[in-house]
């Protein structure tokens, strides 16, 4: 079920080890009150909230690194590219051979990116 591509089957391509997927969805699956949390914030995501901060972002003067993966099915390119384009100091990077979750797919890279960018 969790490899489907309406779950959770898009986000890494080498899949997300059961150990890893059970520390994401446990707290879902033993707490009432994580799960209201939940379903309260699923059920109030609209992009009116994200059209509102992305006005913002255009004052946010630090250095931005967006990492983006090459093979993602989530998230398109081009909003990358629109929020580097909306923040006036952002680096724009892609990981290869990966889906949304970089750091399940290429954590290496990623470490080595932020580690980079920090410096």
């Amino acid at each position: 079920m969790q490899r489907q591509p309406n779950t959770f089957g898009w986000l890494a391509k080498g899949g997300i080890p059961a150990e890893i997927m059970d520390s994401y969805l446990r707290p879902i699956y033993h707490s009432r009150a994580i799960r209201q949390d939940a379903k309260r914030f699923i059920a109030g995501v609209h992009n009116r909230y994200t059209l509102a901060a992305a006005k913002e972002l255009t004052e946010f003067c630090k250095p931005v690194l967006l990492v983006r993966a090459a093979d993602d099915r989530i998230f398109p390119a081009e909003l990358f590219e629109r929020l580097s384009a909306t923040l006036p100091d952002a680096r724009l990077v892609t990981v290869a051979d990966s889906y949304s979750f970089v750091p399940e797919d290429q954590p290496a890279e990623l470490a080595q990116l932020i580690v980079d960018f920090a410096a």
